[in-house]
């Protein structure tokens, strides 16, 4: 993680910040971990008064003067997520998906 914050004298501090790294993700279908390179950037504004309407301008007040971009980092990072992500070709696919072969063992009546 790079970047700067920046007061503006007053009130308010801007952070301009840019992140890359590596995660570790889940197979979709073989559930084995896989190395997913990331890189994302992220603004935010923080606040060391109230603010009117704080959450509709998106300004996060600041508690005890200390200012924590942890959770901007990792609400950065948790966006670069894929929702599902396999290592496998197409033409590898299971016919059913592991995940839901289970639910073969139920026997439904049609009547």
């Amino acid at each position: 993680v790079t970047g700067t914050l920046e007061f503006d004298g007053m009130n308010f501090v801007s952070s301009d910040l840019s992140m890359d790294g590596t995660m570790v993700v889940l197979d979709s279908i073989t559930n084995e971990d896989i190395d997913v390179p990331f890189e994302t950037e992220s603004q935010q504004t923080y606040s060391f008064v109230p603010v009117e309407d704080a959450e509709d301008q998106e300004i996060i007040v600041v508690k005890k003067d200390t200012i924590d971009i942890n959770p901007e980092i990792f609400q950065a990072i948790l966006y670069e997520a894929p929702m599902s992500i396999t290592r496998l070709p197409r033409d590898q696919y299971p016919k059913v998906d592991p995940r839901w072969e289970k639910l073969n063992d139920f026997k439904l009546d049609d009547d």
